[in-house]
């Protein structure tokens, strides 16, 4: 394994181009660090080898290996606590990569060590001389670079005037827009249309059995928008028994509304045939329970009214 391991780091460390090594030996370590090249071009890859051997029982990690300095890590594979007859073998390999012509040095490279007993230390490896170029040449420094420009507005001073009449007619246009669909509709209270619907009734010439489905569904819609209850959607035996529990019909003539319910439905389901007194008496029965459930808004408004 460790001649394997040596072989692999050999090659690593082959000098196909400048390359600069450095050796620390502190606290029981020996260190190796490699970089190759210390000769190249901003943003051009160059690769970091470090090899550490220590005694058995001691910890070894790289502190700050996200960067060294101006140097970005972007790359890392590790070979970490090998055994062999020197004692442990720890091996990292980094890429790195800058975009600082001015960096002259890869800094900060530091091995933080522990040992089995608690105790631990630090070690600084010496910096490593690089030259970096930039794109530009060294003509870089020669450059009559321009200054970054100051903040600029976003609008001009000449455009206010007309910026300004566009706001005016867009608040106008609002507000007439608003305005119109804000406008209340006329609501007609619900014994209104009930009584302009029982004076149609009146007027018109029906069959028995729809005359009284008409007026059984007058009286029901108004008693449904006048108290807020369900009263069209229900059977008039289901509207009664729910009717005697609902507090909003407390004054409400009771009896007379069942009468005139349970004789439409006579009408309706039992095919009884009343005579045309019998349906004037009908539209006056509900003209009459309208008149006296009228509520105390709508009285007040027509006392004012008048």
């Amino acid at each position: 394994m460790k001649f394997f391991l040596s072989i692999l780091f050999s090659i690593a460390l082959m000098q196909t181009s400048i390359a600069e090594t450095v050796h620390t030996v502190q606290d029981g370590v020996s260190v190796t660090a490699t970089l190759e090249p210390t000769d190249f071009t901003v943003g051009d890859p160059i690769t970091l080898n470090i090899e550490a051997t220590c005694d058995d029982g001691m910890q070894l990690s790289i502190e700050n290996n996200d960067a060294f300095g101006s140097f970005v890590v972007t790359e890392q594979s590790t070979l970490l606590d090998i055994p062999s007859n020197e004692g442990r073998q720890w091996y990292w390999s980094m890429q790195l990569d800058t975009f600082d012509a001015s960096a002259t040095e890869v800094p900060n490279i530091v091995i933080h060590w522990t040992n089995s007993i608690g105790q631990m230390g630090n070690i600084a490896i010496e910096p490593i001389k690089v030259h970096v170029s930039s794109i530009a040449g060294d003509t870089l420094q020669e450059m009559n670079l321009r200054g970054i420009r100051s903040s600029v507005p976003l609008l001009q001073s000449t455009w206010w005037p007309t910026i300004l009449i566009v706001g005016i007619i867009c608040a106008i246009l609002f507000l007439l827009i608003r305005f119109f669909f804000s406008r209340k509709k006329t609501i007609v209270p619900p014994h209104i249309k009930a009584e302009i619907a029982l004076q149609n009734l009146r007027n018109t010439n029906l069959e028995v059995q729809q005359f009284y489905t008409t007026i059984s569904n007058i009286v029901r819609t108004y008693i449904e928008e006048r108290f807020h209850i369900s009263a069209t959607g229900q059977t008039t035996r289901e509207f009664l028994i729910a009717e005697k529990e609902n507090p909003k019909l407390e004054h409400v003539d009771r009896r007379a509304l069942k009468d005139f319910l349970v004789a439409a439905d006579l009408v309706k389901f039992a095919r009884f045939e009343p005579n045309a007194n019998t349906w004037d008496d009908a539209i006056d029965r509900a003209e009459q329970f309208v008149t006296n459930t009228i509520s105390s808004v709508d009285q007040t408004r027509m006392e004012v009214a008048a």
